[in-house]
């Protein structure tokens, strides 16, 4: 089993890294995200059986290339995309919550106070929705202790900018109209730490990749956009820093290309499951598969019972 052979592979690698503490070793996995992380999680509770109480204050005995967590699981997106749902009036009641404890809006600092005193009005009447409009309203209410006009006036604005653009658009206009829009609502704030600062570059990316598809969609509506961005916020994982001084790298296959290791394990792989089974897009004319006769007839071999396990390379080859 995937469990069997993670606690073999973390005494391998306890051994290894006793008996050459310099080494280079590469664990090669092809399991999946969940996967990931279950032998992430065994191999540095043998290497290091500390972390678990570091609380990810301290840098990680095993490098990977990404957390495992999908972007949109992080505060700063999960808030911007939240934002760029707010041009509809009806919105559920704990998402206007968060966004009022949000640190990543305009004046969130200045009008934190005030903020805290609307959510706490909010929270009185127990609904499960909540109008725009109606918070607006609160918010520009001067004789209020929930009185916060800048929000209430970047709110505006951003539901006032997108009526004057709901039309179909091209998911190149609608990619600058986000951008353009999440800046003057003071996304993604001042304050940010290094992996926020990371993470806001791969939203940015993210949008580029959604401008870049234009040619496919052709104009689309915004709530098409949106549904898009989740999607791809829930595809795109958050990158780990690396850290020079662990000696164990966890990849998978396409990540390990070109880099060089003293020693590797590759775990999850078999012949159920590499090389992976062609599937073409049923979108994509067949002439552009030109070699697809030929993989089709290469990949019963990848069926076939593995007789013998050869020493891999050291260097992965692409």
């Amino acid at each position: 089993s995937l469990d069997e052979e993670c606690q073999a592979c973390s005494v391998w690698i306890d051994q290894l890294s006793k008996q050459d503490p310099c080494a280079h070793i590469g664990v090669i996995s092809n399991k999946g995200i969940s996967s990931d992380r279950k032998i992430r999680n065994e191999l540095e509770k043998k290497l290091d059986p500390a972390a678990i109480l570091q609380l990810g204050t301290l840098q990680s005995a095993v490098n990977h290339a990404n957390s495992g967590m999908p972007i949109i699981k992080t505060a700063v997106i999960a808030d911007a995309v939240l934002l760029l749902g707010f041009c509809f009036d009806i919105q559920k009641s704990e998402n206007v919550c968060r966004i009022l404890q949000s640190n990543y809006l305009v004046a969130a600092e200045e009008e934190q106070e005030a903020r805290l005193q609307m959510e706490l009005f909010m929270r009185r009447f127990a609904s499960s929705e909540y109008s725009l409009s109606e918070l607006n309203r609160h918010l520009g209410n001067e004789k209020k202790p929930f009185y916060a006009p800048i929000l209430s006036n970047a709110l505006l604005q951003y539901r006032s900018h997108f009526r004057a653009n709901s039309q179909p658009k091209t998911t190149n206009e609608w990619a600058a109209f986000i951008e353009e829009s999440l800046q003057e609502l003071g996304w993604p704030g001042a304050y940010l730490t290094d992996a926020e600062k990371d993470t806001v570059r791969q939203w940015h990316e993210l949008v580029e990749q959604l401008a870049s598809s234009g040619i496919y969609l052709g104009q689309v509506q915004f709530q098409s956009i949106l549904t898009k961005i989740k999607l791809l916020c829930r595809d795109t994982l958050q990158k780990h820093p690396t850290n020079n001084t662990a000696q164990v790298s966890l990849l998978t296959p396409n990540e390990a290309i070109g880099l060089n290791f003293d020693y590797i394990w590759f775990v999850g792989f078999d012949n159920n499951n590499w090389p992976t089974p062609v599937t073409p897009s049923p979108f994509v004319p067949l002439p552009f598969f030109p070699s697809l006769r030929r993989l089709r007839q290469l990949q019963p071999c990848a069926r076939a019972p593995l007789r013998r396990a050869h020493p891999p390379s050291r260097r992965i080859q692409s």
